[in-house]
């Protein structure tokens, strides 16, 4: 069902990536709900948010991704409320 929701709110909103989902957090007992959004901005750059629906202080992140040419890219993530950063390199392989 969720990825039904997911495809149709993604071309309607006009964005790259929606996934809607739900996981069991064992520190409370509850499950969680989650999205995780993204868009290109251009043809290089990508930019990404994920977080839970919940009004509690839970993680979200921020995803900055640049794509270099033969599948490398460069992704910096910042994590709140935690302030943790991460730079990362990627490569995508193509087969």
């Amino acid at each position: 069902m969720s990825g039904l929701l997911s495809s149709s709110l993604s071309n309607a909103l006009s964005l790259d990536e929606l996934y809607l989902g739900s996981m069991f957090d064992r520190t409370k007992g509850a499950n969680r709900s989650f999205v995780h959004i993204g868009k290109y901005i251009g043809n290089n750059v990508f930019i990404a948010y994920e977080g839970t629906l919940s009004q509690s202080d839970s993680p979200q992140s921020f995803f900055v991704e640049y794509k270099l040419p033969r599948g490398i890219s460069i992704e910096l993530e910042m994590e709140k409320p935690t302030d943790n950063y991460r730079i990362g390199i990627k490569y995508n392989w193509s087969f």
